[in-house]
């Protein structure tokens, strides 16, 4: 109750300093004068309703169109393409710059996500993680996440660690604990890990597959040919600093190759799988023909900003939702404004 008790503080906080910002003028002053930059935003899922997910990395499709509402009316959405091209040539950029990016690769962004961004004729960039896509294959966490959520046991030993899963909210809180030892490990210890936990959660039936998780090559086709643009997220989504430099450079090469065999054009940019990277990998990206990339660390980027270490912001429903669930366009106006990362984040 003490850590429900804190997040509603802080949402309490972060709306009433959001209508102050706002109403005062300080918002508009701020972006008039202040940020001269590009925000990226990065979003995972679109799901279809608002119904509460285990795996909070997504935000509701209702949600979502609002979001591109307010985005559409109050900045100028980029490509990530031009976003580069501007920063590399130090151009000057256009006033509340921002670019929209999805990662990973999900079926929603095709059914939820594409209409909706096709509606109100604005440009996104999806990472792939590309030897998933078009497979029955789950990524790690989902894999997990069926795992745990097919369970009827009420709870689980996992070496000394006792995992609850009597109800959503223990399902919850396991999943996360899980997923964070799953974090630390190199992809054999995680599939060992896995391994163990369905030997653990016996008959559990299978809640995704190819044809309700995943993006098919038909629907990155598509969507490449109505504009939205395709980077290289890695083969089977490593945090690349966990594996060796050769095994970390053919899942950054062979990402890019088979994209562009797949569409047919080149694949400029890439994102770091969880944000994990450090010069080696840095250095690799760029030795492999990527003209930039995107990490997950907070913050506007400039024209001095490394292109190969791009700033995002990850967007939630939280991002733009009051305590009951409505939309707030103050709320929305700050946080994609970039005024809180700098406020809070150092």
């Amino acid at each position: 109750m003490e850590v429900v008790r804190v997040i509603i503080v802080k949402k309490i906080f972060k709306l009433g300093l959001s209508w102050i910002l706002v109403h005062s003028g300080f918002l508009t002053c701020y972006l008039k004068n202040k940020r001269k930059g590009i925000l990226i935003l990065r979003y995972h899922r679109i799901f279809a309703d608002d119904k509460e997910s285990l795996h909070k990395i997504g935000i509701s499709k209702q949600n979502f169109e609002k979001q591109l509402q307010y985005l559409k009316n109050n900045h100028k959405i980029l490509t990530l393409e031009a976003a580069v091209e501007i920063l590399k040539n130090q151009k000057e950029i256009p006033a509340k710059a921002l670019v929209i990016t999805f990662d990973d690769g999900y079926k929603d962004n095709w059914e939820n996500a594409f209409p909706l961004l096709q509606k109100y004729a604005l440009p996104a960039t999806i990472y792939l993680t590309a030897g998933l896509i078009g497979t029955a294959d789950l990524l790690y966490w989902d894999r997990l996440k069926q795992l745990i959520l097919t369970s009827e046991k009420s709870q689980i030993t996992l070496g000394t660690n006792v995992y609850k899963l009597s109800t959503f909210e223990e399902k919850g809180e396991s999943f996360y604990k899980i997923l964070s030892e799953l974090k630390k490990a190199d992809d054999s210890l995680k599939n060992k890990l896995l391994g163990e936990l369905a030997v653990k959660l016996p008959g559990e039936k299978p809640i995704h597959n190819k044809e309700d998780l995943l993006l098919s090559w038909e629907e990155v086709t598509k969507m490449q040919e109505a504009g939205i643009s395709f980077g290289g997220h890695t083969v089977n989504h490593p945090l690349l600093t966990r594996v060796s430099l050769a095994e970390a450079k053919i899942e950054i090469r062979n990402s890019k190759n088979i994209i562009e065999e797949k569409l047919a054009c080149p694949v400029t940019t890439f994102a770091y799988p969880g944000g994990a990277f450090n010069p080696d990998i840095r250095r690799i990206v760029a030795d492999c023909g990527y003209e930039a990339a995107c990490s997950t660390v907070l913050g506007i980027n400039y024209p001095n900003s490394d292109l190969f270490a791009l700033k995002r912001k990850g967007i939630t429903d939280g991002s733009s939702t009051g305590l009951t669930g409505e939309f707030s366009p103050t709320l929305f106006a700050v946080e994609v404004s970039g005024l809180f990362d700098r406020l809070f984040t150092r």
